[in-house]
């Protein structure tokens, strides 16, 4: 039975700060939704940019492999000219290469950066405070008065007071603030043990009963949060490690292709490629050319970057369910808003849907 308890606190806990977080500081809140989907937004068009850059480079790169086995294939490859034209592909295929490298790292981290912009969102909770009444009622006034109404309602009023004033200290601001960890289960529970032990266990059990059966609409509220909150957390999660995957794989691979090609320091990987090819001489030879088009670095780095795997994130998946998760929240609020049980204002509750709607981000 105290299991179960202590898991139905637990629950309550993260209904309750769920809810404060979405609206939570009514305005600041709001705006930190807004400010939340432009950042989203922004990241996304990023990444799209990087992507389609991506794939025109990946297509270049794919031209200029074919034109190579072209050129070695229709002529021999032993005239100055014919060196020279396989010299500038070989060059162009390694720039190519390092240019796709570092565009789909670009494209990778904005992915990222909107991975962790959706998952703040679903952490940020636990930075508000209770005593928020962004919809009309604060939880904490509710406790207050339920607990007032039903609980002291066979004392006499010396007791009635006592209690009342008991129950006004946990619940204040100030000491609801200081309960860092599950301050609204803190509350609750503080309330419990006041009313247990209060004038020696006076308030019966059916009070205590009815007191909490007075919550069901709100923890019934909070519980929809959760399961919502829960699932996108999940699909977040899938979807971090997919981008923590694919950057692995890249991470991977351009480790191999510094390797062969001797590149110590990132940075320095495009000087490196001009002093392979000795960009600065103007006054290459056939000897020249050829000793740089039959190099092992050269000939290795082709054949790495003919088998260099394929990237894709599907960037769709992700704001399907960001957009998805949104509506089903406002799916949510719109229910509650003619539900008499839940004490909130249906002005401000309209108003944060409002701001709901517009956090959605476009698929396009």
């Amino acid at each position: 039975m105290k299991t179960k308890k202590n898991k139905k606190m637990f629950c309550l806990i993260f209904y309750l700060v769920f809810y404060i977080q979405i609206y939570g500081q009514t305005d600041n809140t709001l705006n930190a939704i807004v400010n939340a989907k432009n950042n989203l937004e922004t990241s996304e068009k990023k990444a799209s940019e990087l992507s389609s850059s991506y794939n025109d480079l990946k297509k270049d790169n794919e031209k200029l492999q074919k034109r190579n086995d072209s050129i070695i294939k229709a002529i021999g490859i032993q005239t100055l000219n014919t060196q020279k034209v396989l010299y500038k592909n070989n060059y162009e295929i390694l720039l190519s290469n390092l240019k796709e490298i570092d565009n789909l790292e670009k494209q990778i981290k904005e992915y990222q950066n909107s991975y962790k912009i959706a998952l703040s969102g679903t952490t940020i909770a636990t930075l508000i405070s209770p005593t928020s009444n962004a919809l009309g009622a604060s939880f904490t006034d509710i406790i207050a008065t339920n607990s007032k109404s039903i609980l002291t309602d066979e004392l006499n009023d010396g007791k009635k007071t006592k209690f009342s004033n008991i129950i006004d200290k946990i619940v204040s601001p100030l000491v609801s603030s200081v309960l860092t960890s599950n301050p609204i289960g803190s509350i609750i529970n503080n309330v419990l043990q006041q009313a247990l032990t209060f004038d020696d266990g006076k308030i019966k059990q059916e009070k205590l009963d009815k007191f909490i059966i007075s919550l069901k609409p709100h923890i019934e509220f909070y519980e929809k949060f959760d399961r919502e909150v829960t699932d996108y957390e999940t699909k977040l999660i899938i979807y971090g490690n997919d981008i923590n995957s694919q950057y692995r794989k890249l991470k991977n691979y351009r480790k191999n292709l510094y390797k062969t090609l001797e590149i110590a320091d990132a940075d320095n990987a495009y000087q490196k490629i001009e002093e392979l090819f000795k960009i600065q001489n103007e006054n290459l030879n056939i000897n020249d050319l050829r000793g740089i088009n039959n190099s092992i670095k050269v000939i290795d780095a082709k054949k790495l970057i003919e088998k260099m795997p394929d990237f894709d994130i599907d960037k769709n998946s992700f704001t399907d369910s960001y957009n998805n998760y949104i509506s089903k929240i406002i799916n949510i609020l719109n229910n509650s808003s003619s539900n008499t049980n839940l004490k909130f204002d249906s002005y401000k509750l309209s108003k944060v849907v409002d701001k709901l709607e517009t956090s959605k981000i476009d698929n396009n």
